[in-house]
């Protein structure tokens, strides 16, 4: 068993998380990233239809203003680069990408694939967030600091010295 664990903790499996300043889901200073409904009796173990797919089905239509348990992140760093461009160019302030090292963390985060989860949930991805759901891993409620940290951060301010969109990334 100590071969599995060694194992694991050298591995590296990385999801992208994007956040801005009005994400739900917010990172805090040594803690991590917690969802924005920080707990309750959910788990991806014990897959309840009943109270699991409601609370699924309010992430992915996030403008139903529902607190969400979950946490999305990116598989495709190119796809959490765009998303973070994106959300740049619509305003929103304080743009981060975190790099998520699943297996730092410990053994019992939970983590699923959001297309997977969706098909067995019996919850259709709106079509407009297809594209951006193949990439799309969602965890439970908590993401310890362990596992975290920041990949890049949007200089705002750069945006503004160069005259509008043109915003440069700090490492």
């Amino acid at each position: 068993m100590a071969g599995l664990s060694t194992l694991r903790a050298e591995s590296e499996f990385c999801l992208y998380r994007v956040e801005d300043r009005t994400s739900w889901a917010r990172y805090v200073e040594g803690e991590g990233i917690w969802a924005k409904m920080r707990q309750g009796d959910l788990s991806f173990w014990f897959l309840s239809h009943r109270f699991f797919r409601p609370a699924f089905k309010g992430h992915l239509y996030w403008r139903s203003g529902l607190a969400s348990p979950f946490i999305s992140a990116y598989a495709s760093l190119a796809a959490a680069e765009r998303e973070a461009m994106r959300r740049h160019k619509a305003g929103m302030q304080n743009v981060t990408i975190y790099k998520i090292n699943v297996h730092a963390g410990p053994e019992s985060l939970q983590y699923r694939y959001v297309p997977g989860l969706a098909e067995k949930l019996g919850v259709c991805i709106h079509e407009r967030a297809k594209h951006n759901s193949t990439f799309e891993w969602v965890f439970l409620y908590h993401i310890p600091a362990s596992a975290v940290t920041v990949y890049r951060r949007f200089d705002c301010g750069a945006a503004k010295r160069y005259g509008g969109r043109r915003g440069r990334w700090l490492e």
